[in-house]
Order: structure tokens, then C-alpha cells, then sequence
């Protein structure tokens, strides 16, 4: 696996700003300085395995968070996004998102999309059955 010091230094600054702090707040709730900070996010230092940890718990992200690639992370943001919506719906709204996350997922496993299995099928292809 190619370990890329630098995107995991982009991945802490980007943790750092949606959580709306500075380098330099971040320095002190870790207990490091904020040059170390600096030196984390432009990927020239690695954060030790303690300081992962606190990371994940201070920005409230699973700790390979840090070393997914890129689509891994994204659809796993997206499935919290998701996650986020649903908490705020009523169980009715939730029981139909359910059947609907079903339906697209049985619909990928056989190989087809739903709107493929929404079309209607050729005259042709229905004459020879």
C-alpha cells in the first residue's frame, strides 16, 4: 500500500477546518505545537499513533478516515450525510427510505439498474417470447 504522507497531512487540515478551529487550537488540544501542526498537514511529519486516535475522537471520524482513498472517504461521508437526514425524519419517512436503499441495492446485485427494470421492453424482443 503507497502511504502518502501528504494526503493524510490534507485530510487532518481538512478534519481541522470543518471543525472551524486554527492550527494553532488544534496544537493545544493535542498538546503539541503549532508548528508540528503545520508540519503534519504539509505532510512532512506523521502523527503518532496516540494522536490518530485523539484526532479520530476530537473530530468524531473513524480513524482510517485518515488513509482511505479518496472515494472510499467521500462515500463514507456521504452515508453519514445520509445517516444525519434520517435521524431527522419520522419513522414512517424512514420505513420508505429503508424499502427504497432495498430496492437499489437488490436492483445493483442482479446486475441491473431500476430504471433499466422500469423500461418497457422491446415489441420485437416481446413477439419472440
Amino acid at each position: 500500500m503507497d502511504m502518502n504522507f501528504y494526503n493524510i497531512g490534507k485530510r487532518v487540515k481538512y478534519f481541522r477546518e470543518q471543525a472551524g478551529m486554527t492550527q494553532a487550537q488544534l496544537a493545544e488540544k493535542m498538546d503539541k505545537t503549532p508548528h508540528h501542526i503545520t508540519q503534519i498537514e504539509r505532510g512532512l511529519s506523521l502523527p503518532g499513533l496516540m494522536m490518530f486516535y485523539n484526532l479520530a475522537q476530537l473530530f468524531g471520524v473513524p480513524t482510517d478516515s485518515f488513509f482511505m482513498d479518496e472515494d472510499k472517504l467521500r462515500a463514507q461521508f456521504a452515508l453519514l450525510e445520509v445517516v444525519g437526514r434520517l435521524d431527522r425524519l419520522r419513522h414512517d419517512e424512514i420505513i420508505r427510505a429503508f424499502e427504497a436503499l432495498y430496492a437499489i441495492k437488490t436492483s445493483f446485485e442482479m446486475g441491473t439498474s431500476a430504471s433499466e427494470e422500469s423500461q418497457p421492453q422491446d415489441l420485437e424482443s416481446e413477439q419472440t417470447s
